[in-house]
C-alpha cells in the first residue's frame, strides 16, 4: 500500500488487502470519546460496522514520525 501527500511518500507491506470500498464522509462518525490523545490526531473516525478509518494526511504530515530512509537498488 502506498499513502502519499505533498510532503511525503509511504510504503505499507500488507500480507494481503481484502477488498476496497468507497466510504461517504456522512458515515463517518467522528466525534467518539475515545478519541483523545493520539487518536484524535490520526484517526478521522469510525463507521458504523466499527471500521476505523486514519486520516493519512496528518499521519504522513506529522514531522514527528517522519523516517527519512532511502533504500537503493
Amino acid at each position: 500500500l502506498i499513502l502519499k501527500n505533498h510532503k511525503m511518500e509511504l510504503g505499507i507491506l500488507a500480507d494481503s488487502v481484502v477488498g476496497e470500498r468507497k466510504i461517504p464522509l456522512a458515515d463517518i462518525q467522528s466525534d467518539m470519546p475515545s478519541f483523545i490523545g493520539p487518536r484524535e490526531h490520526y484517526v478521522r473516525g469510525v463507521t458504523q460496522d466499527r471500521l476505523v478509518v486514519m486520516n493519512a494526511d496528518k499521519f504522513l504530515s506529522d514531522d514527528a514520525i517522519v523516517v527519512h530512509q532511502e533504500v537503493g537498488d
